[in-house]
């Protein structure tokens, strides 16, 4: 037991503060005072406690974040198959039927005990290869073409899900 708090003791936070946390409050002070304190508040808490507060900020606010980007995500499929005809309605209601795929196979795979290792790696592949399968079925078009627009989407979604945790953490972070 002491070993593993050794261990955590020695990991580094998600986000360090070092000496220059006082720049940063002073920064951040001069454009808006409370944010300021807040930051000057969370920078003096111990390195344990700034990290569990980012972790439940994390867990508590990026599935609605997730869930906000459907709209996000939505638009980069109705960029990626301009002239298809086809209505950004349309688009927004694949991204809610794939992203609901993804939750179901995302939360089985959290409820899936470890010593069945073969269901989730299927489950794995299968989340993995659902959405171009999805995208050439419902838009058409070549394999090659499908691939190329899959990359660019998982891509653009990746930083845009990645976005949104950094401002879910700064949220926490501030609440």
């Amino acid at each position: 037991m002491d070993k593993d708090k050794a261990r955590e003791k020695d990991k580094p936070a998600l986000i360090e503060f070092d000496e220059d946390s006082h720049e940063v409050r002073d920064a951040v002070s001069k454009v808006s005072p409370s944010l300021g304190a807040k930051v000057g508040h969370f920078s003096d808490l111990p390195k344990d406690v700034r990290s569990d507060a980012m972790k439940r900020a994390f867990f508590s606010y990026a599935p609605y974040a997730i869930f906000l980007l459907m709209p996000v995500f939505a638009g980069f499929l109705k960029l990626l198959y301009l002239g298809s005809g086809r209505r950004y309605g349309e688009h927004v209601l694949f991204a809610l039927h794939t992203n609901a795929f993804a939750f179901l196979c995302l939360s089985l795979l959290m409820v899936i005990p470890d010593f069945v290792p073969l269901v989730g790696k299927a489950l794995g592949l299968w989340l993995v290869f659902y959405l171009p399968t999805a995208m050439r079925k419902v838009y058409g078009g070549s394999r090659t073409l499908t691939a190329l627009r899959w990359m660019v989407l998982m891509t653009a979604h990746t930083v845009s899900i990645l976005l949104a945790a950094i401002f879910a953490a700064a949220m926490g972070m501030m609440g």
